[in-house]
């Protein structure tokens, strides 16, 4: 069971569960590590630059995802981020400004 988990996760972050893990692209290590935090169904996923390292199509695919964990099965997500397409998407958004809530 936790096998088809793996490959379902890996499958939905866009990445075939046959590829030789010694030969990934940094994107690929960044969706790898998405899922990893995801295996354990976690309440709360907390994110720094979850898609720092992901060209436009693969943020897309991370965005998909979130807005599923969040609408489907409940999961809150927290992430901190400067990518302003990141930013268009969730239900809220709280900005500091030198430590500070603007």
């Amino acid at each position: 069971m936790r096998k088809i988990l793996v490959c379902t996760l890996l499958f939905s972050i866009s990445l075939s569960s046959f590829v030789q893990f010694t030969f990934l692209s940094g994107g690929e290590q960044q969706r790898v590590v998405i899922a990893r935090a995801l295996i354990n169904k976690p309440a709360i996923i907390i994110g720094d630059e979850p898609a720092g390292n992901l060209d436009s199509q693969n943020t897309g695919v991370v965005l998909e995802l979130f807005k599923e964990l969040t609408l489907v099965k409940k999961q809150t997500i927290l992430t901190v981020t400067r990518d302003n397409d990141f930013t268009k998407q969730p239900d809220e958004i709280i900005q500091l400004s030198n430590g500070m809530i603007v």
